[in-house]
């Protein structure tokens, strides 16, 4: 997979570029993040990593990435992770429920869990397209779960995944 990430003024558009059957098959991936956060440094592994105000111990942090998984449903993708942090002790599976995007439906749920004293909940999206699921994993902390959501709801709601960026709902340009 090739990635190109252009920054516009007000979003995030990641092209991945997926290299099947010998022809180039482009995904357009987009997203706003929160208003606050600045991307940051980024795993070969993530397409996209952005952080909010750091406050005493802990950076709030909102991770992109996308997993090849065939015709496999968005329902028995859940399940398999349901069942994954379900046989962890160190996590709380919560189901959040669904969220309308611009491209469709996706899922989301919770993980409540500890890093060293500090309670963490990440909050994981999941949205099916073309044989991927896209994932965004957001951690907060769990006290400031309710200052945080709604603007990373708002995100969450933004995203947009196509494979001509001529069919993209609204209109981006760069700077």
């Amino acid at each position: 997979m090739i990635v190109k990430v252009v920054k516009t003024a007000n979003c995030i558009i990641i092209y991945c570029l997926i290299l099947t059957c010998s022809t180039l098959h482009p995904n357009i991936f987009t997203f706003t993040p929160p208003k606050s956060w600045k991307q940051a440094q980024k795993d070969i592994n993530e397409l996209g990593v952005y952080k909010g105000k750091k406050s005493f111990d802990f950076t709030p942090t909102m991770i992109l990435s996308a997993e090849k998984t065939g015709s496999i449903k968005l329902t028995d993708y859940i399940a398999n992770v349901e069942k994954h942090y379900s046989e962890k002790l160190d996590f709380e599976y919560i189901t959040a429920g669904c969220i309308e995007t611009r491209s469709g439906t996706g899922r989301q749920v919770f993980l409540d869990t500890n890093i060293g004293s500090t309670k963490i909940r990440l909050i994981q999206f999941f949205f099916p397209f073309e044989n991927y699921i896209y994932i965004i994993t957001t951690s907060i902390k769990r006290r400031d779960f309710l200052k945080y959501y709604p603007v990373i709801n708002k995100s969450l709601k933004s995203v947009e995944v196509t494979k001509d960026i001529k069919n993209l709902k609204r209109k981006y340009s760069s700077g």
